[in-house]
């Protein structure tokens, strides 16, 4: 169950998979550990602005260079 912590908090999971991961955290005080430590990264993710990529080169240009 481990594995499919990161997809949990990110919120990938479908909702059969999300129960069953819900009722393994209940008895599971490993898991529950590190699902809040990975808990805080998921919201720093979140929370990231995205912004364009600039300044590098056009497709045109990169283009020409091949």
């Amino acid at each position: 169950m481990r594995e499919s912590l990161g997809a949990y908090v990110l919120g990938h999971l479908d909702p059969a998979e999300e129960d069953a991961l819900r009722i393994h955290l209940a008895g599971c005080e490993h898991c529950r550990a590190d699902l809040a430590e990975l808990q805080p990264v998921a919201s720093a993710l979140a929370s990231a602005r995205r912004r364009p990529v600039t300044g590098g080169p056009t497709p045109r240009a990169l283009q020409r260079r091949v």
